[in-house]
């Protein structure tokens, strides 16, 4: 299962524990809501993966260096949340407050104006 593979990656990266990974993963692969809207025939599944992508990609952006490194990350982050919006409008929800947290970075420490973007 893909979703718990980046769900586990996610939350090592965040929490530094591989305990707390496999517990989070777990938790979520084998609760009953989960495997019961991820065999049907629906978009849920899909939009799980793409939402763990996206937080993958924020803590990439949050921990790439320099200026090229960050704009490559927005930039893939951008491909990411296109491909989610395309699969589930209601992904908008994680989406909106995560592209306003990378624009306010980016303009923040004078990483892009207003002719770059």
């Amino acid at each position: 299962r893909l979703v718990n593979m980046m769900m586990f990656i996610n939350v090592k990266r965040f929490s530094g524990s591989d305990a707390a990974g496999i517990l989070a993963s777990g938790w979520c692969g084998f609760s009953r809501v989960f495997w019961m809207w991820s065999i049907q025939g629906e978009v849920f599944s899909l939009s799980n993966l793409f939402i763990m992508d996206i937080m993958y990609a924020a803590w990439r952006f949050a921990y790439a260096e320099g200026r090229s490194g960050k704009f490559y990350e927005a930039k893939v982050g951008a491909l990411i949340c296109g491909l989610s919006l395309t699969n589930q409008h209601t992904s908008v929800l994680y989406i909106f407050p995560t592209a306003l947290w990378v624009l306010f970075t980016l303009f923040k420490y004078d990483l892009a104006d207003t002719y770059s973007l």
